[in-house]
């Protein structure tokens, strides 16, 4: 019987957090951010208010897979987007996930 290894998916460091969500969004600023022994694991950022859209801004979030602090679980490693109207949450999507067989993202 033929054993599998599962491949050991890399853990991001901050500043490639940080470089993925660029991509996406020109300026941020970080409003959350979470770590354990072996790095970020939670990453959260806003983009600025659309200028003539008062409360209209977009929030990038990194979450890493495992299991976290008050049991929270995550089962892949992804980073999403969530928009905002008028200060509320309207939509959100997983732009780009990790694939652990590569260790490289794929937009969504």
């Amino acid at each position: 019987m033929k054993q599998f290894e599962q491949k050991q998916e890399r853990i991001l460091t901050r500043e490639e957090v940080l470089s993925l969500i660029s991509k996406h969004a020109e300026q941020f600023t970080v409003t959350d951010e979470r770590r354990d022994e072996a790095g970020v694991y939670y990453l959260e950022t806003q983009t600025p208010e659309v200028a003539d859209k008062p409360g209209h801004y977009t929030s990038y979030i990194y979450q890493r897979k495992g299991k976290f602090e008050r049991n929270a679980v995550s089962r892949t490693t992804t980073l999403e987007a969530i928009y905002y109207a008028d200060g509320r949450h309207v939509e959100g999507d997983i732009i780009s996930e990790l694939d652990p067989d590569t260790n490289e993202w794929v937009e969504q």
